[in-house]
Order: structure tokens, then C-alpha cells, then sequence
């Protein structure tokens, strides 16, 4: 009597993104492999001067040099340094004490990077929704908002729309990492709004 084995592999947590990467690029602490699949709850971190791309959810993420984010699927958690994203699915990041998600489905970019306690998000292209903890508000496309996270009405304020967003090497540009903020370049609202 000749017996037959049935294999029945294990359910595993099905890959939710793919990812692109420069070498020195981890997964979990482990170097990552180009093309690797990523689930969720795994953490990328991408080395200084380099950078990552994780596509996923019809949007692509590239995460900045020196960055680290958590995967969650439906958002990413931007843990330290900065992520550009260009999105048609509303893909949003949470970072620190602030959440950003594009306002409808229509083509997206922005770049959302953390500075000590400061959020600096910048809507390239389409309006942006900016939530707190207790306050939110829309940042028009061409500007770029300031969520001041040590704060303890935690203000979102918008500041003029000469700061520049350029991406270069995985950074964003030094014109965006500390831009002053005062009331004279707030564009025409309070900081308690």
C-alpha cells in the first residue's frame, strides 16, 4: 500500500508592499533584499545620504536617508526622518503627534519629515488634511505646514510657500529641515486655529 503526503503550507501574513532599495537598507535589522516583500508591522530603516522605495496601495514611499518607518498596511509610521510620497489612494503617514492624508483620490505628493518636536509637512501636488490630537487643518497644494508637536495645543501652522521641498540624495533640502517660523510668516491665521 503506497501512501500519499499531503503538504498544506502555512498561512502566512500576505506581502503588502514591495520594496526597491539602496544597498545598507534593513528590514527588521536585517539587510534587505531589491524586490523584497514587506508586511505589516516590518520596519525599513534606509542609511544617511540614501534612500528607499516601498510600493504598495497604488503609492510609492521613499523613504529618506536616515530614515526609519513602520509598515501598517493602510498607513506608514514615520518613526524618525522624512518620507516623500506620491499616492492615488489617499495613502497617509502618521509621524509623532500628527497624521497626514491627501484630501481625495486624486494624484498626490508630499513629504513629511520629523525634526526634534516638529512635523514639516509639504502638499507638492493636492490639498493635504493634517490632524493633531487636537487640531486639523488642509494645507493647499504649494505649501507647507509645521506641526509643533511639543507644544500642548500642539499648532499646526502653515508657513509661506517659498520653502522649498526639493529631494536630493534621500534628503530633503536644508531650506525645509529648520525654517523659521514667527508670526510674520504665517500665512494670515493664528496658530491657535
Amino acid at each position: 500500500m503506497s501512501a500519499i503526503l499531503l503538504v498544506v503550507p502555512a498561512v502566512c501574513a500576505a506581502p503588502e508592499g514591495v520594496l526597491h532599495y539602496v544597498s545598507g537598507t534593513t528590514v527588521d535589522g536585517t539587510t534587505a533584499l531589491e524586490g523584497m516583500r514587506i508586511s505589516i508591522g516590518q520596519h525599513v530603516h534606509t542609511p544617511a545620504g540614501h534612500f528607499s522605495e516601498l510600493l504598495t496601495h497604488g503609492s510609492t514611499l521613499r523613504v529618506l536617508g536616515n530614515a526609519s518607518l513602520e509598515f501598517d498596511g493602510a498607513l506608514a509610521n514615520l518613526v524618525e526622518g522624512g518620507v516623500a510620497l506620491s499616492t492615488s489612494s489617499q495613502f497617509p503617514v502618521h509621524c509623532a503627534c500628527a497624521t497626514v492624508a491627501p484630501v481625495n483620490s486624486a494624484k498626490t505628493r508630499y513629504t513629511v519629515q520629523l525634526q526634534q518636536k516638529t512635523v514639516y509637512v509639504a502638499a507638492e501636488e493636492g490639498d493635504l488634511l493634517v490632524k493633531s490630537q487636537r487640531k486639523s487643518k488642509t494645507v493647499p497644494a504649494g505649501k507647507t505646514a509645521a506641526v509643533l508637536c511639543g507644544a500642548a495645543a500642539q499648532d499646526i501652522l502653515l508657513v509661506g510657500s517659498d520653502i522649498s521641498t526639493k529631494v536630493f540624495a534621500g534628503s530633503v533640502a536644508a531650506s525645509v529641515a529648520a525654517p523659521m517660523l514667527t508670526r510674520q510668516n504665517v500665512s494670515g491665521e493664528s496658530p491657535d486655529r
